[in-house]
């Protein structure tokens, strides 16, 4: 082969590579791309972007609803931003969550797609608009946009104010939210772990229970302590008041924090709306402060809380106001039922009173056979005048065992409480306990042999009837006396 006719051949297959490399790449090549899509990304048409701190105000008019929401955005000296909504009471519980969701489609809003010039907006839900957001910002600039069905595709169709074409955004149901999705529902919230890590104690400071249900109001206040109880149930009673259970007294009011309301009812009720779910006249009300002490700094923590009820619902909700909040919620049962309708002496503590024994001098004991003294005398010890020695004396000043006469005191206390009574009492009592104490004070316990229960004694307390207590513990009262007499106690 001659050499020019070979170097032909050379050039002639390199260009037969050449244009088929040339064909690849116009295969593979991109197409061309209009303005609003060369971006590339989903939901990358900027129709909106400005900064959240412009945002002013944005104005949610949604389908159906008669007031719009406006959210109004601030910022504080320090730049942090605020969020509020306009025109309603700042007694709202909030979610922050939802303001700041909201805040969000006031400054920023991209399509996904540009469907163009529609020729029907009634196709696209935007004859008459879902949904219309309206925003103003700090320069006194404005944008509106509405906000349609959604796309079978996904997301919704909008159109800009102004502007013909039609798009698809991702619009999620946050912007869709009434004033009832913002409340909160969590009521009464009470951090049981602290601050410093340490569990929280929470402790009643008081408590009272009214409404309908309650006819006197049960009144329960803190006292001068006693071993079983720091309260005293102040009403309905008498004389001084009836000593209470603290854990009954304190199970109130954790049974009624931290708890979760089923549904919002209503936003700032009227006096008509009120009267309608029956709490213009609630059927209880609950009253209660408490302390709240960190166990790791010491600090306390005092709140003061109110809830109001009305009739239970079918589905075990009590309509329900709390605190000074203009809400009706719907709370759980577990909520109420502890303090809906009960009986004063459920709070009660069975014992009458409960003394310590080192703080007794004496213990009278009057039956109808005869009077029983026991005198308890102390002595501060050498080594701590902090701490005392006793010694206990029979009425023939004899002395006793110590350790017998605790096994006595402990009969004594049994003499526990069966029921509330308001019966009268008359004539001489069956047995009269006088507990004489260092400090000069003293408490006198009598019981009388019941008119309407032969088995029961009426106990009173320093001349105020007190309960019932059974018959036969009061008979066996006067045996244990006269066996301690000759220093015997039976009890274990």
């Amino acid at each position: 082969m001659k050499k020019s006719k070979k170097y032909l051949l050379i050039v002639l297959a390199f260009l037969i590579v050449l244009g088929g490399g040339i064909a690849v790449l116009q295969l593979t090549k991109a197409p061309e791309t209009t303005d609003e899509e060369s971006s590339g990304m989903p939901g990358s048409i900027v129709l909106i972007d400005r900064s959240l701190y412009d945002l002013k105000t944005v104005t949610f008019e949604l389908k159906g609803q008669s007031e719009p929401i406006t959210v109004e955005v601030s910022t504080d000296a320090d730049n942090a931003l605020h969020y509020k909504l306009a025109g309603n009471s700042e007694k709202l519980p909030l979610k922050s969550t939802i303001l700041q969701g909201l805040g969000v489609y006031g400054y920023q809003l991209k399509a996904m797609k540009d469907l163009g010039v529609p020729e029907d907006l009634s196709q696209y839900g935007l004859e008459e608009p879902e949904l219309c957001i309206t925003s103003v910002f700090n320069n006194g600039d404005q944008t509106k946009y509405y906000v349609g069905a959604s796309n079978p595709a996904g997301g919704r169709y909008v159109q800009l104010a102004g502007d013909d074409k039609l798009y698809t955004a991702s619009i999620s149901d946050t912007a869709f939210s009434t004033k009832k999705d913002m409340i909160d529902t969590s009521l009464i919230p009470v951090n049981t772990t602290t601050q410093s890590g340490a569990q929280a104690t929470i402790t009643c400071t008081a408590l009272k229970l009214g409404g309908e249900n309650y006819d006197p109001e049960i009144i329960i206040e803190q006292c001068d302590p006693q071993i079983h109880s720091h309260y005293l149930l102040k009403q309905p009673a008498q004389g001084q008041g009836y000593y209470c259970n603290d854990d009954t007294v304190n199970n109130k009011i954790k049974a009624t924090i931290n708890f979760t309301a089923k549904e919002v009812m209503c936003v700032e009720p009227t006096a008509e709306q009120l009267a309608a779910y029956g709490l213009d006249h609630p059927k209880a009300t609950m009253d209660f402060s408490m302390d709240i002490l960190d166990g790791g700094t010491g600090e306390v923590q005092h709140e003061t809380h109110r809830i109001q009820v009305s009739t239970r619902y079918s589905d075990g909700t009590y309509p329900a106001l709390i605190d000074d909040i203009p809400v009706v919620y719907a709370i759980p049962s577990s909520a109420v039922e502890g303090w809906y309708q009960v009986e004063p002496f459920s709070f009660r503590s069975t014992f009458i009173i409960l003394p310590m024994l080192t703080e007794i001098s004496e213990i009278d004991v009057q039956t109808p056979e005869r009077q029983h003294v026991f005198t308890l005398e102390r002595k501060a010890q050498e080594a701590d005048s902090t701490k005392y020695d006793y010694t206990v004396y029979n009425t023939e000043k004899q002395e006793l065992t110590y350790a017998t006469f605790q096994k006595y005191y402990k009969t004594i206390l049994g003499l526990t409480l069966l029921s509330d009574s308001e019966e009268a009492v008359s004539g001489d009592p069956l047995l009269r306990v006088t507990y004489r104490y260092y400090n000069g004070g003293q408490d006198e316990i009598a019981y009388y042999t019941s008119t309407e229960n032969s088995r029961q004694c009426v106990a009173v307390l320093n001349g105020a009837v007190y309960g019932t207590v059974r018959k036969s513990t009061v008979d066996e009262c006067f045996q244990h006396a006269a066996n301690m007499e000759n220093d015997i106690c039976e009890m274990s």
